[in-house]
C-alpha cells in the first residue's frame, strides 16, 4: 500500500507537468518543447536566492514561479507572431532553439556548483504505513497537485474564462466573431501553463538533487502522458499519470533488470500506437471533423 501511495505522489508530479503542456496546447494549438527548461529556471532562481544567498524560501518560490510564468508569456508572444505565418513548425522549431539556449545558460551559470539540494519543507518525518515510511514531503506533493488539478478543472468547467477557452479551442475565428479576446486568452494560457510547469518542477526537485538537465526525466514522460490524453483531456492525463507513477514504483521495487525504469514509458508509447488519438478523447469534436 505504501508503494502505491508513493507512486500516486510521484505520478502527481507528472500529471502537473503534463497538464501544463495541455493548458498551453488547448489555448494555442502549439507545443513548447522548452517548457521544462524554462520551468527549471525558477528552481535555479530559488537556489541562487535561498541556497547560495540565504534568502527567504517562500518568497523565492513565489518569485520563481512568477518569473517562469512571465518568461513563458514572452515566448508565447513571439510564438504567436511566428504562428501567424501559417506554418506551425516555425514556433515548434523555435522552442527547440529556446530549449538549447536555456540549457546552455543553466549549465554555464549553475553547472559548476552541482549538485544542489532544496531543503524539504516538512523535514525528514513521515507517515508510518504497514511498517514503511511515507515522507511528508511526498504527501505534500500529492496535496499540492490535487489542489492545482482541482483548480484547473474548476476553472475549465465552471467559469466564463473556461467557457471562452473551450470556444477558442473549438473555433478561434468563431470565438473572435463573438467578441471573445482570443489573443489575451492565448497569452494567459502561456503564463498559466508555464507557471504550472514551474510548480511541478519545484515539487520534483524537493525530493531529488538539482542537476542541470535532470528535468528531462519529468518532461519526456509528461509529453507521452499528455499525448495519451490527446493533448486536451485533463481526466485522461491524470489517469495516465497515476498508472505511470504507480507502475514505475512497483517495477522499481520488484523488477531488477537493467532498463526497468523506462518500462512504464514504453507502456505509454505502446498505448499511443494502439490509441493514437488518446484515451477518453476518441469521440472529441476536435477530432471528428
Amino acid at each position: 500500500m505504501a508503494t502505491v501511495i508513493v507512486g500516486l505522489c510521484v505520478g502527481s508530479i507528472f500529471a502537473l507537468m503534463a497538464c501544463s503542456i495541455v493548458v498551453v496546447h488547448r489555448g494555442t494549438h502549439l507545443v513548447n518543447f522548452a517548457q521544462g527548461e524554462i520551468a527549471a529556471l525558477g528552481v535555479f532562481f530559488y537556489i541562487q536566492w535561498v541556497v547560495l544567498d540565504g534568502g527567504r524560501p517562500v518568497v523565492a518560490i513565489v518569485a520563481g514561479i512568477l518569473i517562469v510564468g512571465v518568461l513563458g508569456l514572452l515566448f508565447g508572444i513571439i510564438a504567436g507572431r511566428m504562428a501567424r505565418t501559417g506554418d506551425h513548425l516555425v514556433p515548434l522549431i523555435s522552442s527547440f532553439g529556446l530549449f538549447l539556449a536555456t540549457r546552455s545558460i543553466t549549465v554555464g551559470v549553475w553547472g559548476p556548483g552541482e549538485p544542489y539540494q532544496i531543503p524539504p519543507l516538512f523535514g525528514g518525518d513521515g507517515w508510518q504505513l504497514g511498517g514503511e515510511l511515507i515522507p511528508f514531503s511526498y504527501l505534500f506533493v500529492l496535496g499540492v497537485s490535487v489542489v492545482c488539478a482541482g483548480g484547473l478543472y474548476a476553472v475549465a468547467r465552471f467559469t466564463t474564462v473556461g467557457l471562452r477557452i473551450r470556444a477558442l479551442v473549438e473555433n478561434r475565428d468563431a470565438a473572435e466573431v463573438m467578441g471573445i479576446p482570443t489573443a489575451r486568452l492565448q497569452l494567459a494560457t502561456w503564463f498559466v501553463g508555464t507557471a504550472l510547469a514551474a510548480v511541478a518542477t519545484f515539487l520534483f526537485f524537493q525530493n531529488n538533487y538539482v542537476v542541470t538537465g535532470s528535468i528531462d526525466s519529468v518532461l519526456i514522460p509528461a509529453f507521452a502522458i499528455a499525448a495519451v490524453g490527446g493533448f486536451e483531456h485533463f481526466g485522461a492525463v491524470v489517469l495516465a499519470s497515476a498508472v505511470y507513477g504507480v507502475g514505475s514504483q512497483l517495477m522499481s521495487q520488484y523488477l531488477t533488470f537493467a532498463g526497468n525504469d523506462v518500462l512504464s514509458l514504453v507502456i505509454l508509447v505502446v498505448l499511443l500506437f494502439l490509441m493514437p488519438r488518446g484515451i477518453l478523447v476518441a469521440k472529441s469534436a476536435r477530432y471528428s471533423s
